[in-house]
């Protein structure tokens, strides 16, 4: 027995479209501040405490990838209710 495409969206939610996902990026890069800029400083301040006087550019690569990771949770969570 074949599950039906609206039995499927019924189990599972429609697909989040593209625009809906360029939205729910571009409101939340928007909403990315200073306190988030603290949060990721002090989640990851040993790495970047080692990382000072070694390669400063590191510790750039780290906000740069920590605020993604951190937008990207935002949106999931925006577009599919995932806390996980």
């Amino acid at each position: 027995m074949q599950a039906t495409e609206i039995e499927l969206d019924t189990f599972w939610g429609t697909p989040t479209t593209e625009a809906q996902f360029d939205e729910a990026l571009s409101r939340q890069t928007a909403a990315f501040d200073a306190d988030d800029l603290q949060t990721i400083a002090a989640e990851h301040a040993l790495e970047i405490m080692s990382l000072m006087s070694i390669d400063s550019r590191a510790i750039g690569r780290i906000f740069t990838r920590e605020k993604a990771v951190l937008i990207l949770r935002r949106v999931r969570v925006e577009l599919n209710g995932a806390t996980a």
